[in-house]
């Protein structure tokens, strides 16, 4: 998926952005977010918005949570709303709770 850079119009452009967290009862939502809002600032919000937090968990293991568009990870949360939505008016996207072994 390539992120195509957004032009000055698109920059005042808003769309429906939609977190799912499998956990959750409700998606976290953000309906009027600035196509030029990077995928750190949703990640950030949605991980409040569910009471996520990542780092070390008390048996030594440690959490992340990662963003997903359909089966696409999305590693560069640098990306805007607006690169990974492209022509859409909404964007739904998954956030994945990984859990790696501590290393001891």
């Amino acid at each position: 998926m390539s992120a195509q850079p957004l032009d000055a119009a698109a920059r005042n452009k808003t769309i429906d952005v939609k977190v799912i967290y499998v956990a959750a009862t409700e998606p976290y939502r953000e309906p009027n977010a600035p196509v030029s809002e990077t995928l750190a600032t949703v990640k950030a919000a949605a991980l409040t918005a569910f009471h996520l937090t990542e780092g070390p968990l008390p048996d030594g293991r440690i959490r992340t949570f990662k963003l997903f568009h359909g089966h696409d990870e999305l590693a560069d949360l640098s990306q805007t709303v607006g690169q990974v939505a492209g022509q859409a008016h909404a964007l739904v996207l998954k956030l994945v709770e990984h859990v790696v072994q501590g290393v001891a």
